[in-house]
């Protein structure tokens, strides 16, 4: 038997998540942006064969750069992705 992960709410986007990747290849900002609105500090999303969870809060992004930070790993060829469409930041 599997085990459901249970994850934040956030955009569906259809099959392997398609739809959020199409959305977000049209509006990068707009996409995080209405996704923040819609499903708060903490959301789900995935596009194709990548998971994603968005922090809109301050305090979260804190609590996950900062106090937390020495145990997030940057993945080289996604923050070069990431760095093609939204910056180095």
């Amino acid at each position: 038997m599997v085990a459901e992960i249970e994850r934040p709410k956030g955009p569906n986007g259809g099959w392997v998540g398609a739809r959020n990747l199409i959305r977000f290849q049209r509006d990068t900002l707009g996409f995080l942006t209405g996704t923040a609105k819609e499903f708060g500090d903490i959301s789900y999303f995935r596009m194709v064969a990548f998971h994603f969870y968005l922090l809109a809060s301050p305090d979260l992004v804190y609590e996950a750069l900062i106090t937390q930070g020495s145990k997030m790993e940057k993945w080289p060829r996604q923050t070069a992705t990431w760095a093609n469409a939204v910056g180095h930041s």
